[in-house]
């Protein structure tokens, strides 16, 4: 918000402003009219101290003004019509989840709107969130490898899988759907990126949340040859890492300089076993 819609606001809502300061927001021409369009009146608010109480005398020259200075939008169709829809986000999310009762090798799309929420399938207690679409996909053949990771056996059983789609999952509008899960597991890449989504995340929830990732990063460390943007990255992904008690990661960090892409954890997969669509040909 500009400072010219900070103090339209103010004004709007009856708070006393310095009126001085505020007539220097304004542009040229209401500058010069500024008293045929407000009147302010001295409060004081302290000793020596004062601010302005302002009326508002031409009401259609106050809402030009509003308009001109860029006033949020409070939807998807009003930030349109002020020329940027990105400005506000959607009504509607959409999230695609693998769960045990499906048809075929299609995951589920759930639809998400305010709090109502649309889905077919009862939760488990657990889910996964799989950060990239390339290991979405592949989840059967991860999966072993995440039960290591996490010391316990994880299958659709017991567990659900959603498509994080990089940061998309931290959107407001899909924590009615993560709020369904007793406990959430992170496979996010192993980055400064993913650690900020996990703390998110952790934030959001308040519950169990935890992030995959091995206890012995030494079988990986060829794995790390994602550069950093730059050093000031690499830093604040290690003192990340420290600070959420991933010593092994933050020491990973430090010895290669580099960060780690999920998708090194396909390395060992090959061939047609890397496809959801194993056992599948012809669908």
């Amino acid at each position: 918000m500009t400072r010219l819609a900070q103090y339209l606001t103010q004004i709007h809502n009856g708070e006393l402003i310095n009126y001085t300061a505020f007539k220097k927001t304004l542009p040229k021409d209401e500058q010069i009219d500024h008293h045929l369009i407000f009147k302010p009146q001295k409060q004081a608010v302290g000793k020596n101290k004062y601010k302005d109480k302002v009326d508002i005398l031409d009401q259609q020259r106050f809402e030009q003004l509003l308009k001109q200075a860029g006033m949020p939008a409070q939807n998807r169709v009003e930030a349109a019509q002020k020329g940027d829809s990105h400005q506000v986000a959607t009504s509607y999310s959409f999230l695609l989840v693998y769960h045990n009762h499906l048809p075929d090798v299609r995951p589920e799309l759930v639809l998400l709107h305010a709090d109502q929420l649309s889905q077919t399938f009862k939760p488990k207690k657990q889910l996964i969130i799989i950060e990239n679409q390339e290991n979405f996909f592949c989840y059967q053949q991860l999966l072993p490898l995440f039960s290591d990771f996490y010391g316990q056996s994880l299958d659709l059983s017991h567990c659900d899988i959603v498509f994080g789609a990089g940061n998309q999952i931290n959107k407001g509008l899909n924590l009615c759907f993560l709020d369904q899960y007793h406990s959430v597991l992170c496979a996010f890449d192993f980055d400064f990126g993913g650690l900020g989504m996990f703390k998110t995340l952790q934030q959001h929830l308040g519950k169990d949340v935890t992030f995959l990732m091995p206890s012995d990063f030494s079988p990986w460390l060829e794995g790390f040859k994602k550069p950093p943007k730059d050093k000031d990255q690499w830093l604040a992904a290690m003192s990340l890492a420290n600070e959420l008690g991933f010593d092994a990661l933050a020491a990973t960090f430090k010895h290669t300089r580099y960060f780690m892409e999920q998708e090194v954890l396909l390395r060992n997969i090959s061939g047609d076993k890397s496809s959801a669509y194993e056992n599948d040909e012809g669908k």
